[in-house]
Parts: C-alpha cells; structure tokens; sequence
C-alpha cells in the first residue's frame, strides 16, 4: 500500500513536475473525489437520476483526464478539456438537473472560475474566464424567467442540504488546494534558495580558483618582465635590447590573455566595475594613439589618425576601459592587416543628456575584413569566425566580446562595418561627461605625447622602504626596479620576519605581498598596527588578484593603496613618490645631457672621469641621459664617502664581515648606477666571498684604493660641471626656471594636466627650501587630481611667496 501511495504521489506530484501541472491533478482527484460525494448526496436528496448520471460522469471524465495527462504529458490540451466539456458544457446541466441556483451549483460556478485562472494564462485566460461567467449568468437569469425548466428539490431540508453541500465542497476543495499550493511554493522556494545558496558558492570557489590562479600566474610573469625591464635598461647592445623587448610583447600578451579571461569572470557575475572621473582627452587620445602605434610599427603599417580637434579637453569617466576597447581594437586591425594602413579616428557628437556628448572613437584597417554572415558572431565569447584560415594568429576570443559588455555598461553602443577582402572599421560610441568646454585644439595630441615620454622619476637616498614576499625572485625584481632613486631598501621573506624588522627599525614605506603562508599581507599588518609598529608609516598590499572589489578590500583592512603584480615601475615610483616625506625626495624629469653642454665638453668630461675608472656613458645610461641628475648621485656618493668608508674600516678591523657585507652591497649598487665599473666588480667579488675572511683581508686594501679613487673622480666631476656651467648652481639656471614657472602657470590656467605636471616636477626638483617645495607639492597635487582652480590659486600664492622671500 505504501508503495502504491509512493508511485501515485511521483506520478501526479512528482518534482520534475511544473507547478501547474500539480495543481491541475490536485484540483482533478478533488474533482474526482466530490463527484462521487455529490453522487451519492443527489441520491440522498432525491436529486434525480440525472443528476446522479451526471455527477458520476464527472468522476469518470476527471479520472480519464488524470490517466491521459500522464501518459501523454499533453497538459494544456486537458486543461482545455475540463473548461470547455466540465465547466462550461456539463456544469449548466448539472445547474438545471439540481435545483438551480437554488443548490450548490453557484459554489461549483466559482470553483470553475478559480480553476481556469490557475490553469490558463495570458489572453486566453481572460477569454475564457470571461466566456465561462457569461455563461453562469445566462443560465442563471433563464433559470429565472423559465423556472418549469430547473428540477427542483422536494423540501427546503433538501435545498438547504444541497447549497450546505457545495459550498463545503469547494471549500475544502479550493482550501486545500490553496494550502498544499502554499507547501509546495515553500518547498519551491527552498530549493531555490538552495540552489541559489550553491550557485553563490560556485561562484565564491569561482572566484577564489581565480584568485589563486591569477595569484600563480602572476607572480612568476612579474619576475620575468620585472627582470626584462632591467635589461632593456642596463643593455647597450642593440640585439640583446631587441630580444628583451619581444620578451615584453610576449609577457604583455600574456597578461592581457590573463586579464581578459578575469574581466570576462566578472561579466558573467556581474561585478564588472567602472571608475568614472575627470580625464585629460588629449593624454587618453594620445595613450591610445601611442599604444597603437607600437603595434603597427612592428608590422610596417601607416598608422593614420583622425582627431576633432574641437573635442572637449576635460571629460568625465572610466578612461581605462576606452582605453581597454580601442587597445582591442588596434590589436584586431594589426593581426589581420597584412599590408596598408590602420587609421585611429576621434570624433564627438552631441548627447541627449545636456553637459555630456557621444565619444565617437573607431578603428579602421586595410585588412581581409568579415564576411557579412559572420558579424553577428563577432561579439561572441570565445568565438572566432573562419577559425581554420586564422590559425596562426593569437588570441581568446574575447577581446570583442568584452569590449561589448564594456561599451554597454558605459552606456554607449559598438558598431563594426566591414567589406570582405577590403577591411573592416569596428567603433564605439560612449556619453562622456564634459568637464572643460575648451576644445584640446590643434596639434595638441602630438605634443601631449611628448610630454608623456618624458620619463619622471626621484631620489631619494635617506628613504628607508621594507619589501615583503616570501618569493626571493619578487624581492629582487623590486630591489632592481628601485636601484635606481637610491632608496634604502630591506627585505623580509615572510610576515614574521617582517614584524621582527620592523621593531628594529623604522621604515617610511612598507610594501607586502597579500599572499605568503603562514601569515598572509593582511594579518602581517594587523598585527604590526596591534603592537603600534606602524603608525606613521603608509603599507601598500602586492597583489597578484584582480577581481572585482580587492583594492577597496585592502583599503578596508587599512592598507595606503595597492599594486597589481606585475609590478611596473612607473607604477611603482608613482606610489612611492606619494607616500614618502616630502622633504627627503628630489623630483626630476630628465634633461638629456646636449640639451645642456656641448658634445666637447662631455667628452671632456668622459675622459677626465676614465682616469678614475668611471664610465660617464654607463651612468648615464641608467638616468635616461640626464646628466644633472647624475650630479646628483655623485654628490650624494661624495657626501656620504668618509662616514661610510670609516665605517667599513672600523667593521673590518672588527673582523665583523657580516655586517661589512651589507656596506659593500650598498657601495657596489651606487658604483654600478655610477658607471664605476671597476669599484663595483671588486664589490660584487667581496660581497659573494663575505665569509672568506682570508679573501676580505686581501680584497679590503683594493676596495678602499677603488673607493678613493672614484670618490676623488666625481668630486672632480662636480667642480667641473660647476665650473663649466656657472649659471646652474641648482641644476637650472634662474632664467630657465622662470620659463619653467611660466609655462606651468600657462598650462595649469589652460586644463593641461601633462605639461603642468611636467613644469612643476621640473620645479620641484630644483627647490632647495621645505617650506617651497611643500607648496610646490600641493599644486602639484591639485593638478594630479584635475582640480585646476585651486592649483591655479595654489600657484600663484607661491609665486607671490617666491618674489617677497626671494627664492624658489
């Protein structure tokens, strides 16, 4: 019996079961069930043979259409059936044949209509529910005015019977159906909430296995390129640069396959976010433009640009993404682009919403183009048409697709247009905020990228900067990347021997990577703020995670900022340049040597300092030729020569070779970035053989003779470059500095973030006064945050400052 109960409730009840449909066999076994109640009540009543047939016809069709929905599963054409042949065909009968709308038919009337809103939906519910009432009230007023035609009961026992009857009836019949409707939606919406409790835990492991992965890959492509980075710096030999920079495009492609698939992640789970704020839309042209043309270059295409010059020159919103899609689009047109050209167009077009325009940015090639059947497949995930002919050229697929999902998300619309074998032209079109009316004019773009190669950097030599990673490959790739602003740079492997530095020592920065075992970047830093470590120092998180909400993750957990491995250097620097004190950086945007002295007189200058064993070409190699800055360093060497050598003296005599090797790492990391080749390679022996107390005893008198020597050289340099060039006693002459503040005042008034960023960073670097370049830094960071009425403001009090004391 209990098996038999079991296959019944499957078979009528079942889950796979749609919910209507188990609504519609509770209401047919209910149906089933009252007529043969009815039946025999009809019996009872002396209802009549008639209406006796009639209730037991019911019972048998209600039966047949159980049976014949589950077999055929055709539930809608037996829906139909109940409404049509039961409730509008034998329920008028069962009406006159059981004392009319003196009876229980009228509860019946309301049952029918109850049932055909739960079974039919749309239109032909509403036709139906109001055919069946139409029909109800017709019979019922004909029942009025031809009363010989309803069979009536004999006593008003009867009648009262009957109607006490039906409405028990549809009552019970309607509750329960209500109330096990009731339990099955609640068990519905448990499994619901259970499959939404599964899907969100397949989305957080989802999201961690990517996280990790993101984490694994990473960190070994932020050696390599963090690595590569140092060769295409220190190498003077063409071909060996030549193979660092296709190790560059490939790590870049790497990360850009990575990226993607991580962007595409948060599609997918909705947590693709954007940054909207104010950009300079001659820095975003030009990046663009810059990116681009990289790439063609390599494929010996002419790379075209089409600018509006009457765009506006300050928008607002995510200029990384644009940058994303128009980047895509560009590495589309150069791999499927043999031969021809690539054109870059920018244009605007009015918005409807006032204050904004459409940003109108297209790509253009001469290349094999699509074939028209296959556009639509273009924005496809992971879709690439004619896949067999294109074999050889790289790529995901979903580099369109995402540009589609970002495009929209910005509001705008993509459009591609394409001719087959004639190339094809792929665009956007994104509202952007305007910020600042005026036009970015002509030619503005070509110069705005000039200014960007100008290459900003610091020293900073009484900085003192922790690194964290329990990958000793990662420390030396920020050790390297940092050789050259000369900061004091300490390592740890892992959060404990992090917290053991840091009680021993103060730092101004500390960078850590988030992922380490044991202790993790988060808990490291926890603890150090627990025991008061930390207070003054800014502790930026090293990550290898992108997903959606990590950086407002660490800003929470109450780190400074983050940087995404791989970690780039001008990233790097950036960050630094904005957590360290003021007064212990010197800015610079490097001056190329013939810009200031003559190609004699370096010659001069070469031959003098070789006689030290100095390479002046070598040192400035690493400074991007900007020969004030390498002033700089010699004088920083030269400063601090005699307490550093008394104090190498004093460890040797010691015998403290331990504590002498970190000396001679630091000597040998100033010589190199000096071009004091022989002095740094007698370091770099003595600092491998530290423990060979026998080979330091030897080495020591070599080193110390090497260190005079070179000291005795760049302090020649100095007087030299002092006497040759009288009219610089601070790196620039007071007239070139004038020029300077002009043309920053000029271009912070004008909206033009680079060049008053580059004038200013100019000026920073020649300020010797605190309280000068504290002001200084706060224009500067007005500028950097677009905020030019207030660097103007800012500016201008400094100048009026500079002409009462009489300084810079």
């Amino acid at each position: 019996m209990k098996q038999f109960y079991i296959q019944l409730k499957n078979a009528f009840f079942g889950q796979e079961l749609d919910f209507r449909v188990k609504i519609f066999n509770l209401l047919a076994i209910a149906s089933a069930l009252n007529s043969i109640v009815m039946a025999v009540i009809s019996v009872v009543n002396g209802a009549g043979l008639a209406n006796t047939l009639l209730n037991t016809s019911l019972f048998l069709l209600a039966a047949l259409l159980l049976y014949y929905t589950a077999k055929s599963k055709r539930y809608e054409l037996c829906y139909m059936i109940t409404i049509i042949v039961v409730f509008i065909l034998l329920f008028p009968l069962l009406f006159f044949s059981s004392g009319g709308y003196h009876s229980g038919m009228p509860s019946f009337f309301i049952f029918a209509v109850v049932f055909t809103v739960y079974m039919v939906s749309g239109r032909k519910m509403l036709v139906m529910t109001l055919l069946e009432s139409a029909v109800y009230v017709g019979i019922c007023l004909w029942a009025y005015n031809h009363p010989e035609s309803v069979h009536t009961f004999d006593t008003e026992a009867a009648i009262l019977s009957d109607i006490i009857t039906g409405f028990l009836a549809v009552s019970l019949i309607l509750g329960v159906t209500m109330y096990i409707q009731f339990l099955m939606y609640r068990k519905q919406q448990e499994l619901l909430e259970q499959a939404r409790e599964q899907a969100d835990a397949a989305s957080r492991a989802k999201g961690a296995f990517l996280a990790n992965m993101s984490h694994e890959i990473r960190t070994p492509i932020n050696m390599m390129l963090g690595m590569n980075e140092m060769i295409m710096r220190e190498s003077t030999v063409e071909h060996i640069t030549e193979y660092a920079e296709n190790i560059q495009t490939a790590g870049e492609m790497l990360l850009d396959i990575i990226s993607n698939i991580l962007d595409m992640s948060k599609i997918e789970s909705g947590k693709l976010e954007l940054y909207e704020k104010p950009y300079r839309t001659a820095s975003l042209l030009s990046d663009m433009a810059q990116m681009g043309g990289k790439q063609i270059e390599k494929k010996k295409l002419a790379f075209l640009k089409e600018v509006d010059e009457s765009i506006p020159s300050v928008l607002e919103g995510d200029e990384t993404r644009i940058k994303q899609i128009i980047t895509n689009f560009i590495g589309n047109a150069v791999k499927y682009t043999a031969v021809g050209s690539v054109t870059f167009s920018a244009k605007q077009k009015p918005d409807s919403e006032p204050g904004s325009i459409l940003l109108c940015l297209s790509v253009a090639d001469t290349g094999i183009g699509v074939k028209e059947e296959n556009l639509g497949l273009l924005f496809e995930a992971f879709g690439r048409v004619d896949l067999p002919a294109h074999r050889n050229i790289e790529g995901t697929g979903l580099g369109l697709a995402i540009a589609k999902e970002l495009t929209e998300s910005m509001g705008g619309r993509i459009f591609v247009e394409s001719v087959w074998g004639k190339g094809s032209t792929f665009g956007v079109e994104i509202p952007q905020k305007i910020k600042n009316t005026a036009p970015i004019g002509a030619g503005y773009i070509e110069s705005e990228a000039k200014a960007q190669r100008q290459e900003e950097s610091f020293l900073a030599p009484k900085g003192k900067i922790l690194a964290v990673d329990d990958n000793v490959e990662n420390l030396e790739v920020v050790k390297s990347l940092l050789r050259r602003t000369m900061l004091q740079i300490a390592t740890a492997g892992s959060g404990s021997e992090a917290l053991q530095k840091v009680q021993e020592n103060q730092y101004h920065v500390i960078l850590i990577d988030y992922m380490m075992p044991d202790m993790d970047g988060v808990e490291t830093l926890r603890r150090m703020r627990e025991q008061n470590l930390i207070a003054d120092t800014a502790v930026i998180a090293l990550t290898a995670n992108t997903i959606a909400g990590t950086k407002e993750m660490f800003l929470r957990e109450g780190f400074s900022g983050c940087l995404t491995k791989p970690i780039m250097w001008q990233e790097l620097e950036a960050v630094l340049l904005s957590c360290l004190p003021v007064e212990i950086v010197t800015k610079s945007v490097p001056v190329p040597t013939e810009q200031l002295i003559a190609d004699e007189v370096k010659q001069v200058l070469e031959k003098d300092l070789i006689q030290h064993d100095i390479s002046l070409s070598e040192g400035l190699h690493f400074l991007n030729g900007d020969i004030l800055q390498y002033k700089k360093r010699a004088m920083f060497f030269t400063e601090g020569f005699a307490e550093t050598k008394n104090r190498a003296e004093k460890l040797h005599a010691d015998k403290n070779f331990e504590s002498l090797a970190f000396i001679i790492h630091s000597l040998k990391s100033n010589a190199h970035a000096l071009g004091a080749l022989d002095l740094y390679n007698t370091a770099a022996r003595m600092e491998k053989r530290c423990r060979d107390s026998a080979y330091i005893e030897s080495a020591m008198p070599l080193l110390l003779l090497e260190w005079n020597r070179t000291n005795d050289g760049l302090l020649r340099f100095v007087s030299t470059l002092d006497n040759l060039l009288p009219d610089l006693p601070h790196e620039y002459s007071g007239q070139a500095l004038d020029v300077c503040k002009s043309r920053a005042l000029a271009a912070i008034a004008a909206y033009r973030w680079k060049e008053a960023k580059k004038e200013l960073s100019v000026l920073l670097s020649s300020a010797q006064d605190n309280s000068v370049k504290e002001r200084l830094e706060k224009v500067l960071i007005a500028v950097e945050h677009m905020k030019f009425e207030q660097a103007e403001a800012l500016f201008e009090e400094y100048l009026r400052t500079k002409e009462r004391d009489g300084h810079v």
